[in-house]
């Protein structure tokens, strides 16, 4: 077979091009080796590693006080984590005169101690160093540990209640409370301790890793050494003081009210609380040294994967403006952005093939990774076929009357019994601590499925699947949003149904994420950031797309949702709406039923050899099913290609479209279990934000002028429905 002469198509004008269809742009290939930075740019900087050191050391020496305090009677003694003087007790009782005190030894007669200070090694006892008796300002003259401190006063809390007689106080609660101090805090110093030991570890490290540093230029190697330690140092820090808040500002302070009405005055360790996070504030700071010079001296792509130059590399003082370079550039892009989509206006593109080998397609852009299509949405295709084949799905133009499409009257039931389940448990939490197990797995297990449930209540109403008239399920979708919290069932409905008549059109869907998400969120860290808190962007994003008018239901949404919530601070105390606003957040983390919203679009299926060759048009899967057994808390919303294919047909009945069109559905892309999404989606390098499909053009807004009215919305309007449609 002859060569193709090259020369022949370029004289001619005609360009080798394949349609490439839905064909993402291969992002796996090599990246090309970093330029060369002169060693005098890098040299120039070396020496502010003496920073990273400094805020190193200084960590590592507020973390050694931490877990020396308290070892013995004269280390540290201030940096206690809460502190009880006795002295008042029993100063204000009518029964007896006070206690009798051993002013030589700081200790009752009934060896109840003046002064207590709780640290993370033991417990120290003394006497006030003043005649103030200020518990900040004592001579400590024992130190033991837990379990010594607990034996005594077990032994004083027998002898109060064997003879209450003998003293003026009340010892025995006294002694108790102290002994639930000593035990709750016993419960986690453990854990406590270790992350401090761990932080102290990184940081030593963090330090003496710096040092060749200064001597050296900043390698990759290097660089990499010096941000994983602060890193460690950084997390077990700030685990560490979040446990120190939590029992200095919560438990304590809950115990403290008891011991208080003894005359037990309690002074919470702010000393301790503030080196806490001051060691971690520290080691956050080499973090971020390291980090910057990672950003500016290491990394071989800027933050939209394009090659630096060697300009930027190394070059501190142009950060502004490279970061500033990229942000626009990705905020501001071109419409053709990928090597899949051909180019609206007639720029040349395509490949050659040249002694056997063929190049690759040129890129206009590389500004996003998303998956780029002009063909139009699978789903209306689909459900023409359907119809086509299996007309009983539904019979146009008598599809009125069709089974299928018919609202389900289960829906309304269904949602009053699961308002009702959260506002009993809601009421049932009035007294119950927000920080406890109990209020904690109530909210993850039962909150947040429920209130995940009441989400796609919503969405299941807002298809007018619930009622015939069009104003109840206006009205009722408001009824539902109760438990949520927050008033959106009435913006929900007009932004979701332009996500169904334009999936993927950018600008429209707002279910789509913006590029600024996908850049900005594109490692570990950031799809874990995202996860946890999707509720957020999902509920944000929409108004940072396009705004929607006020209209009478949004402010009707709005008033019955507040009414709703002061009712409920009024009648049941701020820890039952706290309750109902922290299901709705869990219903949208990392919950087992949260899977559905990165489920339903997200493309998980890595391109194989047929995918990636451009002259195949194979397109790229934009929705993904699920028929695991979360659908049945979930309004069978995994059934997500037969929900979108017909929108009209309620949640019983898409187990029914399913069986009739089986084999328009069998062989389409689905999920087995929602939770390995979640944990595929935040570990597998390949799968980010990035792995939407996008188009360009089609659809129209819903709800805004010049687009659909309320006639052309769905089912069961005024002038009747589009067949299967909505």
């Amino acid at each position: 077979m002859n060569e193709i002469d090259e020369s022949f198509y370029c004289d001619k004008g005609i360009s080798i091009e394949p349609d490439l269809g839905d064909l993402r742009k291969s992002t796996d290939k090599a990246l090309p080796a970093p330029p060369k930075t002169p060693k005098r740019v890098l040299m120039k900087y070396r020496f502010s590693a003496v920073l990273s050191i400094a805020v190193a050391v200084a960590s590592f020496v507020l973390t050694l006080v931490l877990v020396l305090a308290g070892s013995d009677a004269h280390t540290f003694g201030g940096q206690y984590l809460v502190a009880l003087n006795t002295s008042a007790m029993g100063k204000t009782s009518t029964q007896q005169k006070a206690m009798p005190v051993s002013s030589s030894s700081g200790v009752n007669d009934t060896g109840m101690a003046r002064v207590y200070h709780l640290y993370i090694q033991g417990v120290c006892t003394g006497s006030p160093a003043n005649s103030e008796e200020s518990t900040s300002d004592i001579i400590i003259e024992n130190c033991e540990t837990y379990a010594e401190a607990n034996e005594r006063l077990t032994m004083l809390e027998s002898s109060a209640e064997a003879a209450p007689e003998n003293f003026t106080s009340p010892l025995g609660l006294v002694a108790r409370s102290l002994k639930i101090l000593l035990a709750t805090l016993a419960s986690v110093r453990t854990a406590v301790f270790a992350s401090l030991i761990v932080s102290l570890v990184g940081s030593a490290f963090s330090a003496i890793s710096a040092v060749p540093a200064i001597f050296f230029p900043h390698s990759r190697l290097l660089t990499y050494v010096n941000m994983f330690w602060p890193l460690l140092a950084s997390i077990f820090a700030f685990l560490a003081s979040t446990l120190f808040t939590v029992l200095i500002a919560g438990v304590f302070a809950a115990v403290g009210n008891v011991v208080g009405a003894a005359g037990v005055e309690v002074q919470q360790g702010a000393s301790a609380l503030l080196l806490a996070w001051l060691a971690w504030l520290l080691a956050s700071l080499s973090l971020v040294y390291w980090g910057l010079v990672w950003f500016v001296e290491v990394r071989r792509s800027s933050l939209i994967k394009r090659k630096r130059s060697e300009d930027e590399v190394g070059n501190w003082r142009g950060i502004g403006r490279e970061v500033w370079r990229d942000v626009k550039a990705a905020i501001m892009r071109s419409s053709i952005s990928t090597a899949t989509v051909p180019s609206k206006e007639p720029v040349p593109r395509g490949f050659t093939v040249k002694a056997g080998k063929q190049e690759e397609p040129k890129v206009e852009n590389e500004h996003d990774h998303f998956f780029w299509t002009y063909t139009e949405e699978p789903h209306r295709t689909r459900r023409m076929a359907i119809i086509k084949a299996h007309p009983e799905v539904c019979r146009p133009p008598d599809y009125i009357n069709c089974s299928l499409t018919d609202p389900m009257p289960l829906t309304k039931y269904v949602v009053l019994l699961v308002v009702s389940i959260q506002v009993a448990c809601a009421y049932l939490l009035r007294d119950t601590p927000v920080i406890s197990w109990p209020f904690f797995l109530t909210v993850y297990v039962i909150g947040a499925t429920a209130n995940q449930n009441l989400f796609l209540a919503i969405h299941e109403i807002s298809h007018n699947l619930a009622f015939r008239s069009p104003m109840a399920n206006r009205i009722f979708a408001v009824f539902a949003n109760l438990p949520i919290g927050i008033p959106y069932s009435a913006s929900f409905r007009p932004y979701h149904l332009t996500h169904h008549k334009s999936l993927g059109v950018n600008g429209l869907d707002t279910d789509l994420p913006t590029a600024f998400e996908a850049i900005f969120l594109d490692s570990v860290a950031g799809k874990a950031f995202f996860a946890t808190f999707q509720i957020l962007f999902y509920a944000l994003r929409p108004m940072f797309i396009y705004a929607l008018p006020m209209t009478k239901i949004h402010l009707f949404n709005v008033v019955v949702q507040l009414v709703f919530d002061y009712l409920l601070v009024q009648y049941a105390g701020g820890r039952a709406l706290g309750y109902l606003i922290m299901s709705s957040f869990l219903a949208g983390s990392l919950h087992p039923c949260a899977g559905h919203f990165i489920a339903e679009h997200y493309v998980f299926e890595k391109p194989n050899k047929d995918v990636s060759n451009p002259a195949n048009k194979i397109p790229i899967p934009e929705t993904y099913s699920y028929y695991g057994p979360l659908n049945f808390f979930t309004y069978n919303v995994g059934l997500h290609n037969e929900h979108h294919d017909f929108p009209a047909i309620p949640w019983t009945r898409l187990h029914a479209l399913n069986r009739i069109a089986h084999d328009y559905y069998k062989d389409l892309p689905q999920h087995k279990s929602w939770v390995y999404v979640l944990w595929q989606f935040i570990w597998d390098k390949d799968i980010s934000l990035w792995c939407r499909v996008k188009r360009e053009e089609g659809g129209r807004k819903v709800g805004a002028a010049g687009g659909w009215n309320e006639e052309d919305l769905g089912s069961n309007e005024k002038k009747g429905p589009i067949p299967g449609v909505l």
